[in-house]
């Protein structure tokens, strides 16, 4: 794990290098690059959510096929919605039972 989490720290480290010089539209490809990493590694570690994997896979999508940024705000705001529903779904059980 601690080789997987180097990895990745060092791809944001030079996804934000590149940031610089890159055209504006690499930098939400380079975070969603990332973000599919970070939910293959808790896959890895049977510490996932199957709405997570669901998330990773349309991410991969997105990555690996046609390149179209006419929706990619849309696109982003409905993955920050399912993330958000896995992060506070725990808390809300907390807090009825």
């Amino acid at each position: 794990m601690r080789e997987d989490l180097v990895l990745l720290a060092a791809n944001l480290l030079s996804s934000a290098r590149g940031l610089l010089d890159e055209p504006k539209d690499y930098g939400p490809m380079r975070c969603l690059g990332a973000a599919c990493r970070v939910f293959e590694l808790l896959e890895q570690e049977e510490a996932s959510d199957p709405r997570l994997v669901a998330v990773r896979t349309r991410i991969e999508d997105v990555l690996t096929g046609p390149q179209n940024h006419d929706h990619t705000a849309d696109f982003l705001d409905n993955l920050c919605e399912q993330v958000a529903a896995v992060v506070t779904e725990p808390a809300r059980a907390r807090a009825d039972g």
